[in-house]
């Protein structure tokens, strides 16, 4: 269904909003959506025009707990991965995956949103 993400923009805005849709919903239930910065790294060039490539499809920052999370779809990944990087802004969580682990990526952000 999604498989035209890099092709088409329209696809690939259904995707990006796939994923705020479902971070803005799970930081409503916690009511502390002032603590969050989402999308954290910008994906788009000084024209308005998206990059386009989904690295990262999402990314948010906690600064209270001084915690990044980037998602990055990548048309070669059929498992989630993660990876872990200290930054100044605090730890990343980068986490990798294919169109095919949508909900995994999904669950996975929900998890870290909940998390300390």
């Amino acid at each position: 269904m999604h498989d035209d993400y890099l092709t088409n923009p329209s696809t690939y805005m259904v995707l990006e909003q796939l994923f705020l849709d479902a971070f803005i919903k799970t930081i409503s239930e916690y009511n502390n959506q002032e603590e969050y910065t989402a999308p954290f790294y910008r994906t788009t060039y000084n024209n308005g025009q998206s990059f386009g490539d989904a690295n990262p499809i999402f990314s948010a920052r906690n600064a209270k707990r001084k915690k990044i999370i980037r998602i990055i779809i990548d048309e070669d990944e059929n498992e989630i991965s993660t990876a872990y990087k200290n930054t100044e802004h605090g730890v990343e969580t980068i986490v990798f995956g294919g169109v095919s682990n949508l909900p995994e990526l999904i669950a996975f952000l929900d998890n870290w949103t909940k998390q300390p």
